[in-house]
């Protein structure tokens, strides 16, 4: 009994002593733990700056809630995650940095790691890279106005592109903002020859900057070099265009040869011979040199910029279709702007029956819709035929046909348009309305449109029936030195 007495005794010690020591343990700190504890790089073998980390945490009594990560040991940023990218940024005159990154875990009850762990992160800033659209100038020779495409990049992030120079031959180097891509460049004085400064239009809205840029070179030669800059100061290598001659503008008139097929008689061994007397000199923009080397990459804005320098425009051109758009209409938008801006325009051309209601030509000329014509019926204008002059044409001359013209595209007249010829065509009994050539006035009543839904090189026929280009003469004449005289 005794010896029973005494196990019982020594039970109750024991649970006695157990219960107090349960009470007396304090809850315990969480630890942490980096994946990585060390990494051993120098010179061009540190890390971009970009680091992907990873850590993990244990807590004995509890159970770890999340982690806080610093970089100072003094600004903490709470997670629950256990990896995370970082971007890390350099600046000043080195290229290279040491981070110091500290995470420590936090368990249920609040507590935290009271020994971070700790990684220095060697990282070096990676150069940003540029390149050009060498698609963009497709030829050799270039007409006054240019534009250029560009895209930049960074490994780094491109938020940490600092800024973009563009530089012109030797010309000094001109900043632009990093988020431009697009940039078009005019010579100051685009009829002079020799050095001179460009202005500078900003975008796909062509915003002129007051500051100009250096180093163009009018009939001559010119290399255009781009770079970037991040932000810790460090460039990428330049890259450069292949060079392009800068040809001068010559001439008020701007011919627009959009005419892509050969027939007979061919428009532009008519009409040059014919504007060169009249008209004196003229710049020849031909949309297809050679397959589509002059097709303008951007029509708005760099077409149209290339518009805006001239007085006047004779746009000439034939029914053959891009990417099912006419030349004409891509040209529209630009057409548009150049009358807004006080532009005249002389356009004749023909155009396939495909030309819908909601054609872009319907929108700058006086044009409100061509005729429609059905299957089976058709539209022409036989030998002999006559273009006839109406009431507000007095100056202008009769033309007549000299080559059968199988599918006219005569046209109703907007209200506000006035008619310059009526053609005497042939239907196979059906209406159709009349008219070929019209002209649109500004606000204060001058001509600055005459549109002919005919091409002119085949009216060439006199009052005897001969061929002769004396009447198409007299109708340029009209055209250049009377209606857009102004």
């Amino acid at each position: 009994m005794k010896i029973a007495h005494l196990y019982i005794f020594a039970f109750f010690g024991l649970f006695f002593i157990s219960c107090k020591k349960g009470e007396l343990l304090e809850n315990q700190t969480p630890s942490t733990k980096l994946f990585v504890d060390k990494i051993n790089r120098s010179g061009e073998e540190r890390l971009n700056t970009v680091v992907n980390l990873r850590w993990s945490g244990d807590d004995k009594d509890g159970f770890v809630k999340g982690f806080e990560f610093s970089f100072n040991k003094i600004n903490w940023e709470f997670t629950t995650k256990q990896d995370s990218v970082f971007r890390f940024s350099i600046s000043g005159n080195s290229d290279t940095s040491d981070i110091d990154f500290y995470v420590r875990a936090v368990d249920n009850d609040g507590n935290k790691d009271p020994g971070p762990a700790f990684l220095s992160i060697p990282i070096k800033n990676k150069k940003p890279e540029i390149s050009f659209d060498d698609a963009l100038i497709k030829t050799d020779t270039v007409f006054s106005v240019f534009s250029i495409l560009w895209k930049a990049d960074d490994f780094d992030g491109l938020e940490t592109i600092d800024s973009v120079f563009v530089k012109i031959n030797e010309g000094r180097w001109y900043p632009l903002p990093r988020t431009l891509t697009f940039l078009t460049l005019v010579p100051e004085n685009p009829e002079n020859v020799g050095l001179q400064n460009g202005n500078v239009y900003f975008g796909f809205d062509a915003l002129l900057r007051s500051e100009k840029i250096s180093g163009l070179k009018v009939n001559d030669r010119n290399f255009v070099y781009i770079k970037v800059r991040d932000n810790a100061g460090s460039e990428s290598l330049p890259d450069t265009l292949k060079s392009f001659y800068l040809k001068k503008k010559s001439s008020d008139l701007l011919v627009v040869d959009a005419h892509n097929i050969n027939v007979t008689p061919n428009p532009t061994a008519i009409y040059l011979p014919l504007i060169n007397e009249i008209n004196g000199n003229y710049d020849l923009y031909d949309l297809f040199p050679s397959g589509f080397a002059n097709f303008p990459s951007f029509w708005k804005p760099t077409f149209s910029l290339l518009l805006n320098l001239y007085d006047k425009v004779f746009w000439y051109g034939e029914s053959t279709a891009i990417n099912n758009s006419l030349p004409l209409e891509l040209a529209s938008a630009a057409i548009q702007d150049y009358l807004n801006k006080g532009g005249k325009v002389l356009i004749s051309s023909s155009f396939p029956a495909s030309v819908v209601r909601t054609s872009a030509i319907y929108q700058f000329s006086p044009v409100d819709s061509f005729a429609t014509v059905l299957t089976g019926q058709r539209i022409d204008f036989p030998i002999d035929s006559l273009a006839v002059k109406q009431a507000d044409a007095p100056n202008f001359p009769n033309l007549k046909v000299t080559k059968f013209i199988n599918g006219l595209d005569p046209f109703y007249a907007k209200s506000s348009a006035k008619i310059i010829y009526k053609a005497q065509l042939k239907t196979n009994g059906f209406f159709a309305p009349k008219a070929i050539c019209a002209k649109s006035e500004n606000a204060d009543g001058k001509t600055n449109q005459i549109f002919c839904s005919v091409e002119l090189n085949n009216l060439l026929g006199d009052a005897d029936g001969n061929s002769s280009t004396n009447e198409l003469k007299e109708f340029f004449r009209t055209v250049l030195k009377q209606e857009f005289n102004w």
